[in-house]
């Protein structure tokens, strides 16, 4: 027989998280998602890219699109290896409206990563260095990345 609801059995209690040796539940006031959302959109782009197919009727263009991060101030940008290969044009939108052309500085399909450049100075980049959850102490995400340091800055011309 299966039965469910509130007992007062102290023996029919789970032990808690902490008696497991778990971090205890997060609560919405320790994990600001909503402020650091807003942080971050501003450096959020939309990689936009169009290519030539060619198909059993003949060479055809195909445009696709995919998401970027403003990597650095002065146009680098980390998007999808997927996105951007093969692309004959690379457009970049931003937050702001404004679409700039870009082009591609490198890729990897197998880490499926990709640099894209855009001539603009300023490119909007977070004040911290991107989204990094500390796994010191009781992050009650154990997979979570350990913080990154800032980029280096490009050398002054």
């Amino acid at each position: 027989m299966l039965s469910a609801g509130c007992g007062s059995s102290e023996a029919s209690q789970e032990p808690s998280r902490e008696d497991r040796g778990e971090a205890p539940a997060a609560d919405a006031a320790s994990y600001p998602i909503p402020e650091v959302a807003r942080e971050i959109e501003p450096s959020v782009v939309q990689v936009n890219v169009s290519t030539i197919q060619t198909t059993p009727y003949g060479p055809q263009e195909a445009e696709g699109l995919g998401s970027g991060v403003v990597y650095r101030e002065d146009g680098h940008i980390i998007t999808n290896a997927h996105v951007v290969g093969g692309a004959r044009t690379v457009n970049v939108a931003f937050a702001d409206g404004s679409v700039e052309p870009g082009r591609v500085l490198g890729s990897d399909p197998y880490t499926d990563i990709a640099v894209v450049k855009v001539d603009r100075e300023d490119a909007y980049r977070p004040r911290t260095s991107g989204v990094a959850i500390s796994t010191s102490g009781s992050s009650p995400w154990p997979w979570a990345a350990p913080p990154v340091s800032s980029p280096p800055s490009p050398p002054a011309s």
